[in-house]
C-alpha cells in the first residue's frame, strides 16, 4: 500500500510539473508573437538607415572612423532565466576566441541576463551584469541599463563595440556597432548623384549613427 501511495504522489507531482511547463510554454509563445511584430518593424528601420548610410559613404567615406587597436566592449544578450538549453553556453563559446586575441585588460564584457552572467563572472576581464528582460514591456528598462553602463565607459579609449546574440536561425551573430557601418564601405555604388545634406557630413554621420545604435 505504501508503494502505491508513493506512485500516486509521484504521478500527481508529474502532472503538476506538466501543467506548469504548459503554462510557461503558453507565456513564451505569447511573448514571441509580440516580439515578432516589434522585430519586423525594427528590421525595416535598420534596413532603411543602412541604405541611406551606404549612399552617404559612397561620397563621404573619409567621415567614418578607421578601425584601430584599443579597448573593446562586447555586449552579450543572454537569458535572465533557465529552461533554455545551451543558449548561454553558445554565446560563451563564441566570445572566448575574441578575448584570446586581445591583450590583457583590453576587453570589457556587458552580460545581459542573470544566467549568462553566472557563466562569465569569473572571467579574467571585467564582466558587467545587466538584468535582462523577461517580458516585452521590460525591454526599455534593459536598454536604459545598457546605455548607463556604456556611458560609464566613456573615459576609456574604447575603439570598438560589438554585440553578440542569437540570430533568427539560432546561429550566433557578432555585429560591430561602433565604429558603425564598417560593412558598408565596400559595397557596390548604386546612387550616381551626391546626396543633398542639410548638415555638415561629420554631423550627419553622428546623427545617423545615434539612430542606428538605438533603433
Amino acid at each position: 500500500m505504501t508503494k502505491r501511495h508513493e506512485l500516486e504522489h509521484h504521478q500527481r507531482s508529474l502532472s503538476e510539473i506538466r501543467e506548469i511547463m504548459n503554462s510557461m510554454k503558453t507565456l513564451a509563445y505569447l511573448e514571441t508573437r509580440k516580439l515578432d511584430r516589434f522585430l519586423k518593424s525594427q528590421r525595416d528601420v535598420v534596413s532603411d538607415i543602412e541604405i541611406a548610410a551606404a549612399d552617404f559613404l559612397d561620397f563621404y567615406p573619409e567621415t567614418l572612423p578607421k578601425s584601430a587597436s584599443g579597448d573593446r566592449i562586447y555586449l552579450l544578450i543572454g537569458s535572465e532565466r533557465g529552461f533554455c538549453g545551451n543558449f548561454n553556453q553558445k554565446l560563451q563559446r563564441h566570445l572566448e576566441p575574441s578575448l584570446a586575441d586581445l591583450p590583457e585588460g583590453k576587453a570589457t564584457v556587458i552580460a545581459v541576463g542573470r544566467k549568462l552572467y553566472s557563466l562569465l563572472e569569473d572571467y579574467p576581464c571585467p564582466v558587467i551584469p545587466v538584468a535582462g528582460a523577461t517580458v516585452g514591456e521590460e525591454i526599455g528598462d534593459t536598454l536604459n541599463l545598457i546605455v548607463r553602463e556604456l556611458t560609464a565607459q566613456r573615459q576609456r579609449s574604447v575603439v570598438a563595440f560589438y554585440a553578440l546574440y542569437h540570430g533568427s536561425d539560432n546561429a550566433i551573430v557578432a555585429h560591430q556597432l561602433l565604429p558603425p557601418f564598417q560593412h558598408l564601405l565596400y559595397h557596390q555604388q548604386e546612387e550616381p548623384h551626391e546626396p543633398v545634406l542639410h548638415l555638415v557630413p561629420r554631423k550627419f554621420l553622428l546623427e545617423m549613427s545615434y539612430h542606428y545604435l538605438f533603433v
